[in-house]
């Protein structure tokens, strides 16, 4: 990029006001891509502090979701229950399911097992979730199991 190309660039978005919502979104996946989950999360909180239209702050909301399961934060359980309260927002059994699979990437064995759980007290018909438990059952370490236990998925 010319640096004029930079500059006019930067007076159209003075112009503009700053970055849209849509563009902490853009700016978001770029650092979730990166690798950068602390900044994703940052971008979607600045985001949806615009009042973007629903179908913008749906997609920011899912992206902060994915950026706190990907860095295995210990609050990502809390913040997909609180989407899945709030009216209107259509969360679904996949996002726990793609949610538990993002915390077990993340090292995150027991916490994706709770999210199976939670996945499935909503959503009981899941067979998602369901196929997922049963997959923890088989391939799980040994904190995974003493979840999977307490959750009443192994033992008696």
């Amino acid at each position: 990029m010319t640096r004029g190309l930079i500059a006019t660039l930067c007076l159209f978005l003075i112009a503009c006001g700053g970055a849209s919502a849509e563009d902490h979104l853009t700016a978001s996946q770029e650092a979730m891509a990166a690798g950068d989950y602390a900044k994703a999360l940052v971008e979607t909180e600045t985001g949806l502090g615009l009042s973007p239209d629903d179908k913008t702050r749906w997609r920011l909301e899912l992206a902060g979701l994915e950026a706190m399961a990907r860095a295995g934060n210990e609050q990502t359980a809390t913040k997909i229950e609180a989407l899945a309260s709030a009216e209107g927002t259509p969360v679904k059994c996949s996002h726990y399911v793609s949610t538990a699979d993002q915390l077990k990437a993340a090292s995150q064995g027991p916490q994706a097992i709770t999210m199976l759980d939670a996945g499935l007290k909503r959503f009981p018909d899941c067979d998602d979730a369901k196929k997922a438990i049963e997959q923890s059952k088989a391939t799980a370490d040994d904190s995974e199991k003493s979840m999977l236990e307490s959750l009443g998925y192994l033992g008696e």
